[in-house]
């Protein structure tokens, strides 16, 4: 891969691959089609079918009887550790694996019949160095770890956390849906540090969520904030309905499900702007941060609790989005 830098090009160099090559079609379809003959689903890629995503979110939905299975299931939204070229730091390990024991052991002291899942980006870091990590699979493995631990101590069936037949490396599930912006791969990068007057990693960050960037970013053939922001809600329904089945299929009543998907800052911000409302100024999420999504049952709404807030996402009897941006 090319190196970018801080004089990034105008147009992608011939040499960058474009993002189709680096994830192909069939690996974002995952060869969905059903073998009983129901209708194949598209392959999720490119802004069409991410804005019809957006047109058919109340026919979603309509699908989804009992929104976080009444209230049973939450979704933890959290981005990576600490890293350095794609691999996490001491400190980023110490620091997850505290965040982890916190929600793991908050959880099964409510409730010892809690069980977990969870979900991290496919992204492998490319830095100066080459080649790197996996920062967001690390950061899941950890959680898994912590997982593991929390339940053999508390002499419960290592069951509770759902993980692939055949890891045999003990490895988290990873889905390309979570992936990193396209944006850093197709030579904006260093564009968008030098507009905002900092290093690729300064404040350029907060205002990629916002639509001020979305014609740099459709210059460079890249997602735009919203799209960001669709592709990450996707995945959330995709987790919310594989959850729904667990409970349909194997939980009693007394269980309650945890999903924890590990991403990227931008995708955070950009789902907490575009699709809870959280003003630009307010998006600061540091590593390892993130938000959580759970039912007020009051009022039958989802909503995204984000540093001591919350805001609703969408209501069920309604099928509004109060906060979203059109």
């Amino acid at each position: 891969m090319a190196e970018i830098t801080e004089g990034a090009p105008q147009t992608k160099p011939d040499d960058q691959p474009g993002y189709e090559e680096m994830v192909p079609l069939s690996a974002w379809s995952d060869d969905r089609a059903d073998p009983e003959g129901e209708e194949e689903q598209p392959d999720f890629a490119g802004a069409e079918l991410l804005d019809m995503h957006y047109r058919n979110l109340e026919d979603a939905n309509n699908r989804i009887k009992e929104p976080l299975v009444g209230g049973r299931m939450r979704i933890e939204v959290v981005r990576h550790g600490q890293h350095e070229n794609g691999h996490l730091t001491p400190e980023g390990r110490d620091e997850i694996t505290q965040q982890a024991r916190d929600l793991v052991t908050k959880n099964l002291d409510a409730n010892p019949g809690t069980y977990f899942m969870t979900m991290a980006s496919d992204t492998q870091h490319f830095g100066k160095e080459g080649p790197g990590g996996f920062r967001a699979q690390e950061t899941a493995d950890i959680y898994n770890q912590v997982i593991r631990e929390e339940l053999a101590k508390r002499g419960l069936p290592p069951e509770q956390l759902f993980e692939e037949p055949d890891a045999k490396d003990k490895s988290a599930n990873t889905t390309p849906h979570l992936a990193e912006p396209d944006i850093y791969v197709q030579g904006g990068m260093g564009y968008l540090a030098t507009k905002y007057g900092g290093t690729p990693l300064g404040p350029y960050g907060t205002y990629f969520s916002g639509e001020a960037d979305d014609d740099l970013q459709q210059q460079f053939n890249a997602e735009t904030s919203k799209e960001l922001a669709a592709r990450t809600d996707y995945e959330i329904k995709m987790m919310e309905t594989v959850g729904a089945s667990f409970f349909r299929d194997i939980f009693s009543d007394k269980k309650q499900l945890v999903e924890i998907l590990v991403t990227h800052g931008e995708l955070v911000r950009n789902y907490l702007h575009n699709v809870a409302g959280v003003p630009l100024d307010q998006l600061e999420v540091g590593t390892g941060k993130g938000f959580e999504l759970r039912l007020d049952p009051t009022t039958n709404t989802v909503v995204a609790d984000f540093k001591g807030e919350s805001y609703p996402i969408r209501n069920y009897d309604t099928f509004e989005h109060p906060n979203r941006i059109p």
